[in-house]
């Protein structure tokens, strides 16, 4: 169902946790770390997440593990 509904809607906002959207991330120029070798990344969607301001509280008021 999210994932249906981002790809429709780009953006799913669920009350009190927070906000899933799509972003388009152009293609750029990278590197592999091992060897140096520079190679195209391509385009490609992400997902974003923002948490609500209720959820951020909870987290940050969660006992410490």
């Amino acid at each position: 169902i999210i994932l249906g509904n981002l790809k429709k809607y780009k953006k799913i906002k669920i009350s009190n946790f927070g906000t899933f959207s799509l972003r388009l991330k152009k293609s750029r120029l990278g590197r592999n770390p091992k060897t140096k070798e520079k190679k195209i990344i391509s385009e490609r969607n992400v997902v974003l997440f923002k948490p609500s301001k209720d959820f951020k509280n909870y987290i940050n008021n969660y006992e410490k593990i």
